[in-house]
């Protein structure tokens, strides 16, 4: 496989781990990156879904909702909850 079709074929998630991001941030919460794979894991242990895509990777999910208009995101500091420009921020997403 040549360097162009690597580079070309991105980091796509499945479309059934796509179903289970939207279901679970269809409330409106902010969650980070880390507690959205926390639930996706609940969720999977908590049903009958299985399949090893049925979970996205890290880099995935922060693809699909960085690129998706249907959600936003923005650095917060997670003790206070407030705009961070500190060492301490994580990136939390939410659904409008």
């Amino acid at each position: 496989m040549s360097w162009e079709l690597i580079l070309k074929r991105g980091n796509r998630a499945s479309r059934a781990a796509l179903e289970n991001v939207d279901k679970i941030m269809s409330d409106g919460k902010h969650r980070t990156i880390k507690v959205i794979l926390e639930e996706l894991w609940d969720l999977i242990d908590n049903s009958n879904i299985t399949g090893r895509y049925s979970i996205p990777t890290t880099a995935e999910l922060k693809c699909y909702l960085g690129r998706n208009k249907k959600y936003s995101s923005d650095s917060l500091d997670p003790l206070t909850g407030n705009r961070a420009n500190n060492l301490y921020r994580e990136r939390e997403y939410w659904r409008e």
